[in-house]
């Protein structure tokens, strides 16, 4: 998103990836990117694939992560605590969706 790349084209490189990994036995989850905006959400596309493919989605993490700069190390990358706070809802979605 960051490369301005059309929504439409990263849905579908996206649902390809996803396509590939479940074809290796791969289970999938979803983390949710954000758009590149000042009042930013997550690309409602990853809701569209998530509930397509029936995967799990986290779209609350990351974003939360990146409106913090206590959490960041730059303007757009997570720092360790960043990295912390989003490893924790991972891991929780994980255990809602049975996988641990």
């Amino acid at each position: 998103m960051l490369q301005q790349v059309d929504a439409r084209i990263t849905e579908q490189n996206l649902r390809s990836m996803i396509g590939m990994a479940q074809a290796h036995g791969a289970a999938v989850v979803l983390i949710g990117v954000p758009t590149p905006r000042l009042l930013s959400e997550v690309a409602p596309f990853y809701h569209k694939v998530a509930d397509a493919q029936g995967i799990p989605l986290e779209a609350d993490a990351l974003l939360s992560v990146l409106r913090r700069n206590a959490y960041k190390s730059d303007p757009i990358h997570p720092n360790a605590d960043g990295y912390r706070v989003l490893a924790q809802a991972v891991a929780e979605l994980l255990r809602r969706a049975g996988a641990v």
